[in-house]
């Protein structure tokens, strides 16, 4: 009966547990036994306890009577321990949920203020427009061994190298033939394109010397690694040059019988720098790939390599530097190893056309869209 009435105990009422528990006699009074009846025999109705016969007190009786009816003493709620372990349980679960929305708080301010900073705050980027793919130019490879590096063209010319040879291309009448440079002598780093009023003369760096293929090697003070030459005049000495040195620019004028330190022109951050609310420095495979100077508007051409999401081509006022529009290459277009300005609407690149840099190369041509 007992172990029925312990099986029944949790879906009974209060007035149940009363009526029907073996050992209790009120939800007031402590439970005690009937005399030596143990407390699983048959419900009864309980009558005031007899002093035991022998020594002993009631609180002897009452003891011995707990510890064969277990520890169950009148309706659960009522005793004091189950209401301090109720505020326990409920203090500990106030203090969690409070720690929860705090934690919630301090994050979402948290999000809040770097949204802010970063997308408020950052340096405004002038919005850049895609290159077109042009008609692709035909070229007449000087030999199936030629492995084009270096470029440089003003229209219809263009000048590519394989860092020791120079040859000229001339893409309207498909034409090609080598170039005779007096005085070239090692590994050519860069190559440009000096215009007068005569015509365009190839122009290599040499080490710390810049050979004008007419006019023959002259020094340098400082040392280049990529250049271009920008300005009109009569002669290459009335012209200037434009080297970039991580993100600063130096310009060059020929005094003294040599090209010398002229002014610093400022900083392109463009050639250090991602740019953006992602900004970062570039890495050791990314940055300058060209400089240029474009006909007729006289902007200069910063090329660099970087990723796709961000632009690849800026054009900047050649004194101030003043930034005038940025673009991105084509998507899905090959990696460029080289490129020049071809004339006022277009450029052209030197493309990988394999991943391996010892096959040969691809020449195309990109125009600059609608703004």
């Amino acid at each position: 009966y007992h172990q029925e009435w312990r099986r029944n105990l949790p879906t009974m009422s209060k007035t149940e547990y009363l009526e029907q528990s073996p050992c209790a006699r009120s939800s007031l009074r402590a439970l005690t036994c009937n005399g030596n009846l143990p407390c699983d025999g048959p419900s009864a109705t309980p009558e005031e306890p007899e002093q035991p016969r022998g020594e002993g007190s009631f609180k002897d009786y009452q003891d011995e009577c707990k510890s064969q009816c277990g520890d169950v003493v009148g309706w659960p709620t009522d005793e004091d321990e189950f209401s301090i372990n109720a505020e326990k349980t409920k203090s500990h679960i106030k203090s969690t949920a409070h720690c929860t929305i705090l934690a919630t708080i301090c994050l979402w301010l948290a999000m809040v203020i770097w949204s802010i900073l970063t997308y408020w705050f950052a340096p405004h980027e002038m919005p850049a427009m895609y290159l077109e793919l042009a008609r692709l130019p035909q070229v007449q490879w000087p030999s199936a061994s030629f492995r084009p590096r270096l470029l440089a063209c003003k229209e219809p010319i263009a000048v590519m190298s394989d860092g020791y040879k120079l040859f000229e291309f001339d893409l309207t009448s498909e034409s090609t033939k080598p170039i005779s440079c007096p005085g070239l002598r090692g590994r050519i780093s860069d190559v440009s394109l000096s215009c007068t009023a005569e015509g365009c003369v190839p122009v290599a760096l040499a080490g710390n010397r810049v050979v004008h293929c007419k006019s023959g090697p002259m020094t340098v003070s400082d040392s280049l690694v990529q250049f271009t030459v920008l300005g009109a005049g009569a002669t290459f000495q009335e012209q200037r040059l434009v080297s970039a040195r991580s993100s600063e620019l130096i310009s060059y004028s020929w005094s003294d019988d040599e090209w010398q330190t002229d002014a610093f022109l400022g900083y392109a951050r463009f050639l250090a720098e991602l740019g953006g609310v992602d900004n970062r420095k570039l890495h050791s495979d990314e940055g300058l790939i060209a400089l240029d100077e474009f006909p007729e508007t006289g902007d200069l051409m910063l090329f660099r390599r970087a990723p796709r999401l961000k632009a690849s081509v800026q054009l900047r006022d050649p004194v101030e530097l003043r930034l005038k529009s940025q673009w991105h290459l084509p998507p899905d277009l090959p990696a460029v190893q080289a490129a020049c300005a071809y004339d006022s609407t277009s450029l052209l690149v030197l493309l990988n056309s394999s991943s391996d840099p010892d096959l040969p190369r691809s020449l195309q041509r990109l125009h600059f869209g609608t703004k």
